[in-house]
């Protein structure tokens, strides 16, 4: 299984309600203790786990969901690769806290799957562009569906779409702090 997997999963749990600086501060931590191992993690106790992940915040609920991800990535990792595109989402959204988002960010990072990631920096994108989105990220995928299935987009293209769209909100929401 590749090394990669546990750190994108893990990362897309922690970021949730987080900025991504807290989450390379837990990913950093717990990789020092040695849990950033499929088996390690998913053998480890939720307490023990909690204490690393501090920086990433709501630590009760991200540290078991964290070992219950640990636990499919050691059972699933290498066949999960093997399954159609709506048996991993399937399959990735039964994990505890890996919503849509998550399971379409780990699906593309970490299975390569092309996947539009709708996430708040598209919706935000979208809306200022007169584009059809809504708050929720499964309403606005659905607006967006069409679209994305024309682009018929590889892996790559649908990496660097993203890639853009984080930079571009990334680089706007800079520009207000700092006019602020």
């Amino acid at each position: 299984m590749p090394a990669g997997r546990i750190q994108q999963l893990a990362g897309a749990i922690l970021v949730q309600q987080n900025r991504f600086s807290r989450v390379e501060l837990s990913l950093t931590a717990l990789g020092e203790a040695g849990l950033l191992d499929a088996d390690a993690l998913a053998a480890a106790d939720p307490d023990q786990v909690a204490a690393f992940i501090r920086p990433s915040g709501l630590v009760r609920k991200k540290a078991p969901a964290l070992v219950a991800s640990a636990a499919w990535l050691r059972d699933h990792g290498d066949t999960a690769a093997q399954l159609d595109d709506d048996e991993l989402y399937r399959s990735l959204r039964r994990l505890p806290l890996v919503g849509p988002e998550s399971a379409d960010v780990v699906m593309m990072y970490s299975y390569h799957r092309p996947r539009h990631i709708t996430d708040a920096y598209a919706r935000r994108l979208y809306a200022a562009r007169g584009l059809p989105t809504t708050r929720s990220y499964q309403s606005c995928a659905r607006a967006m569906i069409t679209a994305w299935e024309e682009a018929q987009m590889t892996l790559a293209e649908a990496g660097s779409f993203h890639a853009l769209v984080v930079t571009h909100a990334q680089a706007g929401q800079l520009a207000a702090e700092e006019a602020a």
